[in-house]
C-alpha cells in the first residue's frame, strides 16, 4: 500500500497527534508500505524518514506553533503567576505576554486556523508528489484543521484517491474553543467542514460523542464516520519502572496541555490546597509536564507554593515525562468541560499501572467511560466536592493508601489500543468498498 499522509503534527514535534501518526507511520513503513507525510518546516526536511519506506517532507511556514514560541511561553509561565505578587515583573514573563498578544492577534484573523501560513507551501508539495506517485490512498488529519483543506483541493484535482479524514478535535461544532475568529468565520467553517465531509471516502474519529455530534450536524458524515480510539505509544528506551520502590515526596502529577476553558486547573488546585492543609498530606507535591500558558491567571492566587509545592515544568522530553509518570503517588486526569474530547493520555496513564484521579466538570466526561474498568481510578466531580463530604472523604482514602494494579489487568485493559490493532483498523477503512465509493461533485 502507498500512502500519503497530510499532517500538521509528527515527529520530532511532541504532541498527540504527533506521537498517534509517528507511531502508524513507522509501523506500517517497517511493513513494507511506502508512505509519503507532508508534515510542519520543524519535522524532517529532507525527505528521509528513520524507515527506507519512510518519507517526512517538512515543509513551508507555521505562525503560532513554533518551537521557539512555545518555550517563552513555557519558561514565562510560572514567573508571569510570580509576577501576580512581585512589584517587577520578569522579563521572560514580558516576553510570554507579548507571545500571548502577538497569537491572539494572528487568531483573530487567520482562517481555518493557524496553520493556514503553511498550507501554500503544503498544497504544492501535495501536488507534486501526487503528479508522480500513484497513492493508493491520502490520509488527512487534524487538528490543526488546515491539512484537511489540503486534502480537499488534492481530492478535486484527484478522484482516483481514497481519502480518510482523521479528526482529533472537533472543527465548526467547537464553538467552547474555537481554532478562529467565529465572528467572521463561522458560516465559512461549516461551509468548509462540510464540503470535506462529503468529498471524504471515510472519516475517523476518537470517541462515539464526536461521531454522533458530527452526524447530528453533517447527514452525510453517517454512513461514513467511524470511531477508532486512542492509540498507546510509548518514548523509545522507555522502559518499565512499575516494580521500582517509590521515595521521596509523594508526587500529584498531570502530564499534558491545560487549555482555557474546557481543560482548566482550577479545580485540582483547590483539591490540592485543600489537602496539604491536613497534616497527614503536608508531603505531597504537584508537578505540571506539559504547556500551562493558556491558564497562568489560574496559578496566581497560589503564587506562594509555585516552586515549593507546586511545580510548572512545561513542556519536557518525552521520555524524562514517561520516568515521572511511572514514579507518580498519583497520576492526575483532568476532564474537559465537552463531552466530545478524551484526553490521549488517559491510556498512556493505564499503561503505567499508577493510580489515577479523575477530576471532572461536565456529567458526560468521555474519561469517567474510559476509566471505568481501571480498578486504580477515583472519579471526582470538582464542581460538586466541596459539598459532598463522602468525596472528600474518599479522596482522603485514595490519596493516602493508593490502589494497586495487577500486570494482567493492565494487559487487557491497554489491549485494544496497541498500534497493531489501530493500525489494522484504519487499514480496513483505507482499503475497503474501494469500488463502490462516489465523489462529490
Amino acid at each position: 500500500m502507498k500512502l500519503l499522509i497530510v499532517t500538521h503534527n509528527f515527529p520530532p514535534l511532541e504532541n498527540p497527534r504527533a506521537f498517534r501518526w509517528g507511531a502508524l507511520a513507522k509501523y506500517w513503513a517497517d511493513r513494507g508500505h511506502d508512505i509519503d507525510v507532508i508534515a510542519s518546516p520543524q519535522c524532517a526536511t529532507n525527505g528521509n524518514g528513520k524507515s527506507p519506506n519512510l518519507r517526512v517532507y517538512g515543509v513551508g511556514l507555521s505562525m503560532g506553533s513554533t518551537p521557539a514560541l512555545s518555550k517563552i511561553e513555557e519558561d514565562s509561565s510560572a514567573d508571569a503567576v510570580r509576577a501576580v505578587r512581585q512589584p517587577a515583573v520578569p522579563i521572560k514573563a514580558v516576553a510570554g505576554t507579548v507571545v500571548g498578544v502577538m497569537k491572539a492577534a494572528w487568531k483573530s484573523v487567520c482562517w481555518p486556523d493557524y496553520a493556514c501560513a503553511w498550507y501554500p507551501s503544503a498544497i504544492r508539495r501535495a501536488r507534486m508528489l501526487a503528479s508522480r506517485s500513484r497513492y493508493d490512498a491520502m490520509i488527512t488529519v487534524s487538528h490543526p484543521y488546515t491539512p484537511h483543506l489540503v486534502g480537499h483541493v488534492l481530492a478535486k484535482q484527484h478522484s482516483e484517491l481514497r481519502w480518510l479524514v482523521d479528526i482529533g478535535d472537533p472543527f465548526s461544532t467547537a464553538s467552547a474553543s474555537p481554532l478562529n475568529n467565529q465572528w467572521l468565520y463561522a458560516n465559512r467553517n461549516k461551509r468548509l467542514e462540510g464540503d470535506v465531509i462529503r468529498r471524504a471516502d471515510c472519516i475517523s474519529v476518537t470517541t462515539a460523542e464526536t461521531k454522533e455530534e458530527y452526524c447530528s450536524a453533517f447527514p452525510e458524515a453517517v454512513a461514513k464516520t467511524h470511531v477508532i480510539p486512542p492509540l498507546l505509544s510509548f518514548p523509545d528506551n522507555h522502559g518499565d519502572m512499575s516494580s521500582r520502590k517509590l521515595s521521596g515526596p509523594r508526587k500529584l502529577i498531570f502530564a499534558g496541555t491545560l487549555h482555557h476553558p474546557i481543560r482548566t486547573p482550577v479545580g485540582l488546585l483547590q483539591i490540592f490546597r485543600q489537602l496539604i492543609a491536613d497534616p497527614d498530606f503536608s508531603d505531597l507535591q504537584l508537578h505540571f509536564y506539559g504547556r500551562t500558558d493558556e491558564c497562568h491567571q489560574d496559578f496566581a492566587p497560589y503564587a506562594d507554593l509555585i516552586g515549593r509545592k507546586i511545580f510548572l515544568h512545561g513542556i519536557r522530553p518525552r521520555q524524562l515525562v514517561w520516568q515521572e509518570m511511572q514514579r507518580a503517588h498519583i497520576l492526575v486526569n483532568i476532564g474537559n468541560s465537552t463531552s466530545t474530547q478524551l484526553p490521549s493520555k488517559l491510556v498512556e496513564y493505564v499503561s503505567t499501572g499508577r493510580p489515577v484521579l479523575n477530576l471532572t466538570t461536565h456529567k458526560l466526561d468521555s474519561s469517567r467511560q474510559g476509566l471505568n474498568e481501571y480498578p486504580a481510578a477515583l472519579n471526582i466531580n470538582t464542581e460538586q466536592m466541596q459539598d459532598d463530604e463522602s468525596a472528600i472523604a474518599a479522596l482522603c482514602e485514595f490519596v493516602a493508601s493508593p490502589p494497586q494494579v495487577r500486570s494482567h489487568t493492565i494487559e487487557r485493559l491497554t489491549a485494544p489500543f496497541q498500534v497493531e490493532i489501530i493500525a489494522e483498523q484504519y487499514e480496513e477503512l483505507l482499503t475497503g468498498s474501494a469500488q463502490s465509493r462516489r465523489r462529490a461533485a
